[in-house]
């Protein structure tokens, strides 16, 4: 049997070989990684925001009112 008339092209897939299936999407790996880690720190700062969780806004209004209340009770302080 000569090499003309055997065709690669139309060999049945064998035990060995795998099966025929659509190729897998290339990853680029540096933007991979990327996407893990800012979905790592995401997840990171969710946390943490539930743990510490006051807002700017509401730290600068805490510290108003705590600065209001010392002045309140500074000015009715007696000197003796």
């Amino acid at each position: 049997m000569s090499m003309a008339t055997r065709s690669t092209a139309s060999c049945a897939p064998n035990r060995w070989s795998a099966p025929r299936t659509e190729m897998a999407e290339v990853v680029n790996l540096r933007t991979a990684k990327k996407r893990f880690a800012r979905a790592k720190n995401a997840a990171r700062g969710e946390s943490n925001a539930v743990k510490f969780g006051r807002t700017k806004a509401e730290v600068r209004l805490a510290k108003a009112e705590a600065a209001r209340a010392k002045a309140a009770l500074d000015g009715h302080r007696r000197d003796p």
